[in-house]
């Protein structure tokens, strides 16, 4: 049975500080990407992303939200878009490509509906019709079902939520104002749900965006629109695109629509799609799919920074050797059912269209199409460990001493996590070893900070770089006491 690859393109909570360093010093497709993006930002007075990106400090998220929001939004487009060159000039041939919520411009782009400086002018525009929102409504993650994430909205009697995004079978997305979900977070805290409010500028996928759909229509109007090379599944439309819809009002529309990612993957995975790699920072897609899905391979050869270069050879050497069996397939046609057919031998990459005879840029762009990759032979290496932060003497009364508390923590997370506490040495790699994924840890650290009465980590902190108990005990050794509480009066 031939093997169905889907490139998962991630949304805007993906940016990943450090990202794309190492592997722009391999693959040409970065610099190529980025120098179009660059141009396109400079017409609309953004900081540079390449500089943001490549610049001598690594941002965090937070940190480059702050320099710009445009800026933040163009890396993590532009990051995407030379995922997929990268992972096309290798040879792979998709059998469709599935963005998540900001994710469809890059995986329209990828898919050649759009040019890159066509893609990156929409992510220009839509932020600025989006940037009246800044700050209105928020976003937050639940370990929850739907159903179970409904009913407690409706327990807290909070009209104006919403189910923004369906991501995996026990986890979805609630969008809406701040207050109310300050009120569902405390709810969902007390039945011991995992919460996790996400940094994003504004809650999108939400009814009250209705009222910008006109303005965005027009707004993002005028962009070229080329016929598409891949195909393209839409988790907001729940079907393929086709050359018949209008790209850009689909775009517009989806603000104020949900994204049913969780349908999406069934229904490829029911094609026979069993290779999911997510084309972008991060990894949170291949996770939601393993959970909706399990038995599928996945990649997220951007996961890891320090670790581009290997990841991407080693699906390279998979690439290849699954052409060489020639059972990666074509893409897929446009509706089902789908007939599976074995590609043709020799690596076909993306090549994306030129654009309209009369350019929307107001200055002329050079532009280089992307070299193949060559495939490459050095094995992949083992991510290595996160550097623990520096540990502070001054731990606090509330903070035992590290032996201690590192007892403390391995009897918290034997006990969370159905463990013998002897499994759980200091070094044991959480994830790799256990299988303990970002979301049970982000719910696992919550109640440890609370416990110590720690502040919060900033909007910037990365869970997953903290991968065993020793770097964890030096976190909250070193993370400050919590503002106290105002008195009542």
């Amino acid at each position: 049975m031939a093997i169905s690859v889907i490139l998962c393109v991630p949304g805007l909570g993906s940016y990943t500080p450090g990202m794309l360093r190492q592997a722009r010093l391999r693959y040409p497709q970065v610099d190529e990407v980025f120098s179009v993006i660059d141009h396109v930002a400079s017409l609309y007075g953004a900081p540079l992303p390449s500089r943001a990106l490549f610049g001598p400090t690594i941002l965090s998220a937070a940190a480059l939200q702050a320099l710009s929001p445009t800026t933040m939004t163009l890396t993590v487009f532009g990051a995407s878009i030379a995922a997929c060159r990268i992972l096309t000039a290798g040879g792979l041939r998709p059998y469709a490509l599935c963005g998540h919520s900001f994710g469809e411009i890059a995986a329209l782009t990828a898919g050649g509906g759009f040019s890159v400086a066509g893609g990156a002018e929409i992510v220009c525009r839509r932020a600025s019709v989006l940037a009246v929102d800044e700050g209105r409504d928020v976003m937050t993650a639940l370990g929850a079902s739907e159903d179970v994430a409904r009913h407690l909205i409706a327990a807290i009697g909070r009209t104006d939520l919403a189910i923004a995004c369906r991501n995996a079978p026990e986890e979805v997305v609630v969008s809406g104002p701040v207050a109310s979900m300050a009120r569902l977070e405390h709810a969902a805290r007390a039945l011991d749900l995992f919460v996790a409010r996400l940094t994003l500028p504004y809650g999108s996928h939400h009814p009250s965006f209705i009222r910008l759909i006109d303005v965005a229509r027009q707004t993002l109007a005028g962009v070229p629109q080329h016929p598409l090379t891949h195909t393209v599944y839409s988790p907001i439309l729940n079907r393929r695109y086709t050359d018949t819809d209008t790209f850009t009002n689909a775009i517009a529309e989806g603000s104020a629509r949900a994204v049913s990612y969780t349908a999406c993957v069934r229904r490829l995975h029911g094609e026979g799609a069993r290779v999911f790699i997510e084309a972008g920072p991060g990894r949170a897609m291949t996770r939601c799919a393993q959970l909706t899905a399990p038995g599928i391979r996945v990649y997220a050869p951007l996961y890891n920074p320090d670790e581009e270069i290997a990841q991407f050879e080693l699906l390279e050497r998979e690439i290849s050797s699954a052409m060489a069996r020639a059972t990666l397939p074509a893409v897929a046609p446009p509706s089902p059912p789908v007939q599976i057919a074995p590609p043709p031998l020799a690596p076909t990459p993306i090549v994306l269209a030129p654009p309209a005879p009369t350019p929307i840029l107001t200055r002329p762009l050079a532009s280089t199409p992307p070299a193949p990759a060559p495939i490459l032979s050095t094995p992949p290496m083992l991510p290595p460990a996160a550097s623990a932060p520096a540990v502070r003497v001054d731990a606090g009364p509330l903070r035992p001493a590290r032996a201690a508390l590192l007892e403390e923590l391995r009897q918290r997370y034997a006990a969370a996590l159905d463990y013998p506490p002897e499994f759980l040495a200091e070094d044991t790699e959480l994830e790799a070893e256990l299988g303990v994924d970002s979301l049970k840890q982000t719910a696992l650290l919550t109640r440890v900070f609370e416990q110590y009465a720690l502040a919060p980590p900033d909007t910037g902190f990365r869970v997953w770089e903290y991968r065993t108990l020793g770097q964890i005990a030096n976190l909250l050794l070193s993370a400050p006491a919590a503002a106290p509480a105002p008195a009542s009066s």
